[in-house]
């Protein structure tokens, strides 16, 4: 399916002149940083913006991660696209999660080798989107995680069209995710103990 939909989208594109308008960027309730401890849950959001007004009808993007180890436990789409339509290509397919992030998680021709990441892929029928919220994926700090404390997350856009034309979509920014160690998190619980204790 994403070979169809990325030859429609190239044969689509070839037939009118683009322009660069669209930018992509991670952020998870306005910030671009959370600290996630073990055991807990992280609602990543994509989120699109124009300063020309672009709509488009389909998009292919990866969420790329510096290490892996996380849970990736489902994701959602803004409409008019739509999470396990026949037009969502994603990959793992929602149907397939929750999956642990590693290497292996996008493999085959087409995909780098080596990288931590996940695509999304869809097409709607439906009307257009224009700026805004995309999409959101949920993600999952195993209770036994044993990566690095930071885990840097990037948005790496693919193709994005409107009809016969393509509208491309720069990146910026970067997300981070902190993960506090074990140990961290017991000297932090003790310390907040005492203060309680001094307090009485």
């Amino acid at each position: 399916m994403r070979t169809k939909i990325v030859t429609t989208i190239a044969l689509l594109s070839a037939a009118t002149a683009a322009h660069a308008d669209y930018v992509m960027w991670l952020e998870s309730g306005g910030s671009s940083s959370q600290q996630v401890n073990p055991g807990e849950s992280l609602t990543l959001e994509v989120w699109l913006g124009s300063d020309a007004a672009d709509v488009h009808d389909a998009s292919i993007w990866r969420i790329e991660f510096s290490a892996p180890g996380l849970s990736y436990t489902g994701y959602e789409w803004a409409a008019p696209y739509e999470a396990g339509s026949v037009f969502d290509d994603s990959k793992p397919f929602i149907d397939n999660l929750p999956v642990l992030l590693d290497e292996t998680t996008l493999s085959g021709g087409g995909y780098q080798q080596g990288v931590v990441d996940v695509e999304l892929a869809n097409l709607t029928m439906n009307g257009t989107f224009g700026e805004g919220w995309l999409a959101s994926l949920e993600l999952t700090v195993p209770v036994d995680y044993d990566g690095p404390a930071e885990i840097n997350v990037r948005a790496m856009p693919d193709t994005f069209s409107m009809g016969f034309g393509e509208v491309p979509v720069e990146a910026t920014g970067e997300f981070t995710i902190t993960v506090p160690a074990p140990g961290t998190l017991g000297v932090l619980t003790l310390a907040m103990a005492g203060v309680v204790r001094r307090r009485r």
